[in-house]
């Protein structure tokens, strides 16, 4: 007489539920073709504060509103400046699909700034990779002006392996100002989501 031990068959169904969300990110650096800095006064217009949270809450999205123009919270070209452009960089490539931008503010004429006219009004949008190659292009893009909320434009799909995006600015709320610049940057990207609760399933069954 031979015995036969009963296997038993286990099988566990582990299900997962994903979601795909936007993320709002920022840059990690900022060069311009031109920084306003008056040293006998130490005004602060470097192209920095457009991605170091000056002028914005701690932890701020795109939702939040930008505080008005003094020195050290806005980026404004020098007014020799032809090219009036910036560009932002990410330390690794990364996937994004739109921008948030929030214009100048230049509500102090005559105290802070020459005129009330620094905003943008259009510009070009070039996104790069790491060989300076382009990604994509956007030309002739309009941004709303005199607001201290983020204006956002949606490239139409998720761009991956960008490096840097270069922001040139082509007009200006004033036509004949020889300032401009921007206030603050965000980029909107997707970020994958495991969504709770996740469900276990045991089966089992003897052989």
């Amino acid at each position: 007489m031979s015995y036969h031990p009963r296997k038993m068959l286990l099988l566990i169904s582990l299900v997962l539920s994903f979601q795909v969300n936007a993320a709002f990110i920022r840059a990690d650096t900022a060069v311009a073709s031109s920084e306003y800095n008056l040293s006998n006064s130490g005004f602060n217009g470097e192209a920095l504060n457009t991605i170091n949270g000056s002028g914005m809450p701690s932890g701020f999205d795109q939702t939040d509103v930008h505080s008005a123009y003094v020195s050290g919270n806005h980026w404004t070209t020098q007014p020799s400046d032809t090219l009036r452009s910036i560009t932002w960089g990410f330390n690794t490539a990364t996937a994004i699909s739109g921008i948030y931008l929030w214009n100048h503010q230049s509500s102090s004429p005559g105290i802070i700034a020459a005129n009330a006219g620094y905003d943008v009004t259009m510009f070009t949008l070039t996104l790069l990779d790491s060989t300076n190659g382009v990604v994509a292009l956007f030309e002739d893009v309009s941004l709303a002006v005199d607001s201290s909320l983020a204006s956002f434009f949606s490239f139409g799909a998720l761009f991956s392996d960008v490096t840097s995006v270069r922001f040139d600015i082509t007009a200006t709320q004033e036509p004949t100002t020889l300032y401009t610049g921007i206030a603050e940057v965000g980029f909107e990207t997707a970020a994958v989501n495991v969504n709770a609760p996740w469900t276990l399933t045991w089966f089992c069954s003897a052989v």
